[in-house]
């Protein structure tokens, strides 16, 4: 089985490409990519754009969160397999939504992750 048509227009690809090299090529966006996965730089970013406090506020909300680990032995959950989760918020726009949600959960002090999440 395979795709019947491109999925992407000539043009399509030429705006890709044109965007990849205006970040430096592949190479350093993976570079790019690689270095904000560093929570220190992130946070620099952050108070550059003017998010430093309400970074800090998400900091004190989160020592107040239910730990999974916590759940897990209260529940008797029992895994074969430990993985790791990432999660992503949708760039700065989504910040006071996620600020908003974290200070409700910290509040709640027993869930995990509310049912909209």
């Amino acid at each position: 089985m395979g795709l019947h048509f491109d999925l992407l227009t000539g043009k399509d690809m030429k705006q890709i490409n044109d965007l990849k090299e205006s970040y430096g090529g592949a190479q350093d966006i993976m570079k790019s990519i690689k270095n904000m996965r560093k929570y220190e730089v992130r946070k620099k970013t952050a108070e550059q754009k003017g998010y430093g406090e309400m970074l800090e506020m998400a900091e004190d909300y989160a020592k107040s969160i239910a730990k999974v680990e916590d759940f897990v032995e209260k529940e008797n959950i029992r895994t074969t397999k430990e993985a790791v989760v990432t999660t992503q918020v949708s760039g700065w726009q989504g910040a006071p939504v996620a600020l908003g949600c974290l200070k409700r959960v910290a509040g709640d002090g027993t869930t995990l992750a509310p049912k909209e999440m």
